[in-house]
């Protein structure tokens, strides 16, 4: 999780991890009612902040007239991601799949896309085959007027060049180069 063995000795769980207050709640009132809890999902923080899903099991034990709270946790974050991005390309498939036009393909894809916690806009540009320019067919969650400033971009911009060589367009602004950066300001 991040922490020192300095900032681990004689802390407390609920000093270190962020739970959620309510599962806490419900998983330590089990705990006492049966003197054990078995694969609890739950979500935690690690020191940096970054969220691990885990499956929490516990069990109270009695050595020598003392009670000890015997705890394991297995992290699942791998296994949730597979997951999602198993769903991810069977919705892809599916929508691909379909017999629809190419922007009604695109939409659906962006749909599918968008299912995806990470994003939450986003647009299609296609190639224009008379000017080699390209066109922003398709956006979804961008504001009118930021799509006005990138509808079109001629053949000889550093956009259109870029994505005909390959390379990606979202990148950190700081990378970018001076005219993506004009965009989004």
């Amino acid at each position: 999780l991040g922490f020192t063995s300095d900032e681990v000795i004689g802390k407390k769980p609920k000093d270190l991890l962020q739970l959620d207050h309510k599962f806490r709640e419900r998983t330590i009132d089990k705990l006492k009612k049966n003197g054990f809890i078995r694969n609890e999902e739950t979500i935690i923080f690690t020191k940096a902040g970054a969220e691990l899903h885990i499956l929490l099991s516990a069990e109270i034990l009695e050595i020598q007239n003392k009670k000890y709270n015997l705890t394991t946790a297995i992290d699942i974050t791998e296994l949730k991601q597979a997951i999602k991005r198993q769903q991810f390309q069977k919705n892809l498939a599916i929508e691909l799949s379909k017999e629809t036009t190419l922007i009604e393909t695109l939409k659906g894809i962006l749909s599918i896309i968008f299912q995806l916690h990470e994003f939450d806009s986003g647009g299609v540009y296609l190639i224009n085959e008379k000017t080699g320019g390209l066109d922003f067919k398709l956006h979804m969650g961008l504001p009118q007027m930021f799509v006005d400033k990138v509808k079109q971009y001629a053949s000889n911009d550093i956009r259109t060049q870029m994505v005909m060589n390959g390379e990606p367009i979202y990148l950190p602004t700081s990378e970018a180069p001076e005219p993506i950066k004009e965009d989004l300001t």
